[in-house]
C-alpha cells in the first residue's frame, strides 16, 4: 500500500472525529450559555442596607457560538460573588441586549425594566421570577420595546 493512501484512510477518519467532537463542543456551549464565571458584577444595595441586587454579566464563546448574559440575583448585604453566581438565588437572566435596568422600590420590592425586541439574539433564553429565594423580595417587570 503506498505511504499517500494509509496516511489518508487514517487521517481523514481523525479529521472527522475531530471536527464532530468540536461541533458537539460548540452546540453543548451555546445552550449551556450560563456556565461560565461572570466577567463583571455591579451591586445596588437595598434602601435599608440587608440585601443586594446583583447584575452580572457574562460574555464569551468567540465567534463560535458567542454569547451574552445578564442576570440579576437578590442576596443578603454579606453574601460573596460566589452565593450571587448561584442559580437559585436569580431572578432574572436574560441576552445582553435586554439591557436591564434595576431599582429598588422599597427594603423588599425591586423593578427591573428590560428591553424584549428584534435586537434580543434569543427571547426564549429569558428567566423571569416574581420572588427571590426567600419569598420576602417581590420582583416586578417593566418591558420595553
Amino acid at each position: 500500500m503506498p505511504i499517500g493512501r494509509i496516511t489518508r484512510l487514517v487521517l481523514t477518519p481523525t479529521a472527522i472525529v475531530v471536527g464532530l467532537a468540536f461541533l458537539a463542543y460548540s452546540v453543548l456551549r451555546a445552550l449551556d450559555g450560563f456556565a461560565g464565571p461572570p466577567q463583571s458584577l455591579t451591586y445596588i444595595l437595598s434602601p435599608d442596607g440587608r440585601l443586594k441586587a446583583v447584575t452580572a454579566l457574562e460574555a464569551g464563546g468567540g465567534g463560535i457560538p458567542p454569547y451574552c448574559i445578564k442576570s440579576i440575583s437578590v442576596v443578603s448585604a454579606g453574601a460573596s460573588d460566589q452565593d450571587a453566581a448561584q442559580e437559585q438565588f436569580l431572578v432574572f437572566a436574560g441576552d445582553c441586549d435586554s439591557r436591564p435596568v434595576v431599582e429598588w422600590l422599597s427594603n423588599t420590592g425591586l423593578r427591573i425594566t428590560f428591553s424584549l425586541n428584534h435586537r434580543a439574539a434569543n427571547p426564549n433564553r429569558f428567566s423571569l421570577k416574581g420572588r427571590d429565594m426567600s419569598g420576602m423580595v417581590t420582583v416586578a417587570f417593566v418591558v420595553t420595546e
